[in-house]
């Protein structure tokens, strides 16, 4: 739906194969960050959502396999190495965000385990995947224009102002885990506060770009 709208605002032509490549590759990356033995001890054991990836592990793998599959077979055929300098960095930013490879203090540590950073940076791999394949001159490094940023700039705001809330729901694990985010250190009021200025942004944003 966010490439389908990113084509409409930018008036660029609709081609389907990208919308396929962008939901696949959303699909494959969604589970694929439960997929990990340091994913699922991040959720605190015996806890509805770790007894529940658990028991499905074998199902999110296949759904990854799969969907990985689809989008390589899709974008193979029109693939053109410039556009690798926009997608090899999001896709190193989706496996670092789960996976432990990090050396920090003395441990191995996830990108998401880094204080007040795993919002923006599934906000900026979001406006990347969904804005830059609805333009071609910026898919292919041709010419960056002006709305492009402005859309990845509002679509930034946005994916920040919805996935903040997550963190509200993380609270507890969060904590354990001993990872710092906004919600922890604001609370759950001034949080909601955020993510509404945020929202006003993002409105007062995209009608600027309407027009």
């Amino acid at each position: 739906a966010m490439y389908a709208a990113s084509v409409f605002t930018l008036a660029e032509p609709f081609e389907w194969r990208w919308l396929f490549v962008v939901f696949a590759s959303t699909l494959a990356a969604y589970n694929y960050h439960r997929v990990p033995e340091s994913s699922l001890a991040y959720y605190a054991r015996g806890s509805e959502r770790h007894v529940w990836i658990k028991e499905n592990r074998k199902a999110l793998i296949l759904i990854v396999l799969l969907a990985s599959t689809l989008a390589g077979l899709l974008i193979f055929p029109i693939l053109d190495l410039r556009t690798l300098w926009w997608f090899v960095p999001a896709g190193i930013f989706s496996l670092l965000y789960v996976l432990p490879v990090l050396p920090v203090g003395g441990k191995w540590t996830r990108l998401r385990d880094f204080p007040f950073v795993k919002t923006f940076i599934i906000s900026a791999v979001w406006a990347v995947i969904t804005v830059v394949p609805a333009s071609k001159e910026a898919l292919l490094l041709e010419r960056i224009s002006p709305a492009v940023l402005w859309l990845m700039a509002e679509r930034f705001i946005f994916l920040t102002a919805i996935s903040v809330p997550f963190d509200l729901r993380d609270l507890v694990i969060d904590a354990q885990n001993n990872v710092k985010t906004f919600a922890g250190t604001w609370g759950f009021e001034k949080t909601l506060f955020y993510c509404r200025i945020l929202l006003v942004v993002f409105a007062m944003i995209a009608l600027v770009g309407f027009q």
